[in-house]
């Protein structure tokens, strides 16, 4: 009860509950009083004071770290914090070696929803990724998520993936075989309001399939497609090369100029490098970046070169099409 008093807002703990393990933060340090909303409940703890938190399953003891397992040996112990500092943040992010590729994907979103609060909309959630984790053909970058997109809302409790209640970046899966027809026509005639949580796993179930992961460099998600600048998208870059190092895709492509240019720490003008591919370090790995013209909004003029560097792209590297 006093280690569940002293935590603050924005801390990370681990906790059990019998035998399943979760990473949370917290997010409001403010008691509530269980009794307060389920009575009933509340009868079967003896401990009846909780704090608010988004919580995320890491799963049993062979899933979570043999240091994590040990700070709960103790029967009585059932939290660990983890601290803010930079150390702890790295500890965290890199050397918790969680087998399943999904759960190291879901504890990213800790720090992603951390970097919402700061530079996204407050009235919004963050946007994530979506697709194949295990070793996916292509890793698709844009730039970042806008309140287009119905799973940014904070009542939205299904799969917050991107693009989810558009058209437009559908056309250009669909135009390099990654998106079927049928799919595609189910999307144009859907109004945003029209997609719930079945369809959402239903388009992503077929990129998954199509072995391509989706993710944007910024997470944090605005009212609208104002710029943002390289200096916030720069607080993105560790945790999408953590990002790309979890699922290990063949190859990586980049739309647009500054996405492009901040990934790979020098200018990149996307005219001047089609169908031309650069090293990318990320631990003891590398991977090959390949900057296309970035295919919607103010791009969409370019979606055909897009569709076309694509197509060549995912020759190369042996994908039918």
């Amino acid at each position: 009860m006093n280690c569940l008093k002293n935590i603050k807002k924005d801390e990370i703990v681990w906790t059990r509950v019998k035998d399943s393990y979760y990473v949370e933060k917290i997010t409001n340090a403010k008691y509530k009083y269980w009794n307060a909303w389920d009575k009933e409940k509340a009868e079967e703890f003896d401990i009846r004071h909780t704090k608010e938190c988004h919580f995320y399953k890491v799963g049993g003891i062979d899933s979570v770290p043999g240091v994590i397992v040990n700070a709960f040996s103790r029967p009585s112990q059932t939290l660990c914090k983890i601290g803010n500092d930079k150390n702890n943040r790295r500890y965290t992010m890199s050397s918790l070696k969680i087998k399943d590729k999904r759960r190291n994907i879901e504890c990213l979103k800790i720090e992603y929803d951390k970097l919402q609060e700061k530079y996204g909309a407050k009235e919004l959630d963050s946007i994530y990724n979506g697709g194949c984790v295990e070793n996916p053909d292509i890793c698709f970058v844009f730039m970042n998520p806008t309140g287009k997109n119905i799973a940014s809302s904070k009542t939205w409790t299904g799969r917050k993936s991107p693009w989810l209640g558009t058209k437009n970046i559908w056309k250009l899966f669909n135009k390099v075989d990654l998106l079927s027809n049928d799919t595609y026509n189910k999307i144009l005639e859907k109004k945003p309001k029209e997609w719930d949580y079945d369809f959402c796993d239903y388009v992503y179930d077929e990129i998954e399939r199509n072995k391509v992961f989706i993710t944007n460099l910024g997470k944090c998600t605005q009212i609208d497609a104002r710029p943002l600048s390289n200096d916030v998208l720069k607080q993105y870059l560790d945790l999408l090369f953590e990002e790309i190092y979890i699922i290990k895709p063949k190859v990586v492509v980049t739309f647009g100029n500054q996405v492009s240019s901040i990934i790979l720490n020098k200018r990149i003008s996307v005219s001047e490098n089609r169908k031309i591919s650069h090293d990318l370090k990320v631990k003891d790995d590398t991977y090959k970046i390949f900057p296309v013209y970035y295919p919607v909004g103010n791009g969409i003029f370019n979606i055909d070169k897009s569709i076309e560097d694509i197509k060549w792209i995912m020759k190369k590297i042996g994908m039918e099409w």
